[in-house]
């Protein structure tokens, strides 16, 4: 039997911690000491978890804005070419409408009804 006040009073005393396995430098077994510093470690792993999602809600919405931004310069380039195509659409008829005054101006001018200033007006379009 032990005696609890040798224990006590001599803390270099390591009979007590000798007979446990694991509590000797080369045994097997649990080592009381690193389980409690690992369920005791003042909140760090709870700490770098939290810290970790935070990391990764950041990446997060860095993303979302990143696809959100392409979505939006999709839709404004849309946008733009049903502009552009309604001004292609607008120019082709003035084109069309201006060969239409040349060829009319030009067959007034053989046939002697107009000067032929008239033909140059109608060509550069004015």
């Amino acid at each position: 039997m032990l005696d609890r006040t040798k224990v006590r009073t001599n803390p270099r005393n390591t009979s007590l911690r000798s007979t446990y396995p694991g509590n000797s430098p080369h045994g097997a077994g649990f080592d009381a000491r690193t389980i409690a510093e690992t369920a005791f470690d003042g909140g760090r792993r709870r700490a770098q978890t939290a810290q970790a999602r935070a990391v990764y809600d950041g990446s997060v919405a860095s993303y979302r804005e990143t696809v959100l931004t392409a979505f939006q310069q999709v839709e404004d380039n849309i946008a733009a070419l049903r502009i552009l195509q309604g001004e292609a659409q607008v120019q082709d008829e003035a084109v069309k409408a201006a060969q239409q005054t040349v060829i009319v101006t030009t067959n007034q001018y053989r046939a002697g009804i107009v000067s032929y200033l008239n033909v140059i007006v109608a060509q550069t379009g004015r």
